[in-house]
């Protein structure tokens, strides 16, 4: 049984690469709904970070995502203080769906933009870190989202350096590329972890 992380940086190509594991036949568990899933069901979390950043942080009782983003990529010190609070629960829910996917797979992957940040490597068999330089970044981000070259790049320089990712990581993939290259090099390591 292998838990194999897919991390990388917006714009990276990491939401692409999960589904082609999926298309293979590979589950994956994608960490922001299962963190906003425990953000709005979990009492004590909702107490604490209410008492942390205000009743703003919820809006119609769930988690008030936009507000919520604006306090991560603002600040590094708020990030801390998040997963402080939500992610001993959050590890914990994701690794009861982890368990149930071993019932029936050999594989599963989780995709988490802050494997690294958020210091939860060590659950984890093998990390693969999707990169591609940050102006192609930046343009993918801006060609599919509604928001501004500046936002984005409030985003990556929120989190750690591509290099600093692809330095911890065991495999790294750069997407610079069509999505069957990408699908050849990803699915290359998949099958290579299979017999490690």
């Amino acid at each position: 049984m292998k838990i194999i992380g897919i991390t990388g940086g917006i714009g990276s190509g990491k939401s692409v690469a999960c589904k082609i594991l999926q298309k293979a036949g590979i589950p994956v568990l994608y960490s922001d709904p299962i963190a906003k899933e425990v953000m709005d069901s979990d009492e004590e979390i909702k107490r604490d970070l209410i008492i942390e950043f205000g009743e703003e942080v919820y809006k119609d009782d769930k988690i008030n995502k936009e507000f919520l983003s604006e306090l991560i990529f603002s600040n590094r010190e708020n990030l801390h203080i998040i997963n402080t609070i939500v992610h001993p629960k959050v590890i914990s829910y994701l690794e009861e769906k982890i368990y149930k996917e071993f019932e029936k797979e050999e594989i599963v992957c989780v995709e988490s933009a802050l494997i690294f940040e958020s210091k939860i490597e060590a659950m984890f068999n093998y990390i693969i870190a999707i990169t591609a330089p940050e102006e192609m970044r930046i343009h993918r981000v801006l060609d599919r989202d509604d928001t501004t070259y500046g936002e984005i790049k409030q985003r990556i320089d929120s989190q750690y350096p591509e290099e600093t990712k692809t330095g911890l990581a065991d495999f790294v993939i750069q997407n610079v590329g069509t999505i069957e290259q990408l699908e050849k090099n990803l699915l290359f390591f998949i099958n290579l972890i299979r017999k490690i």
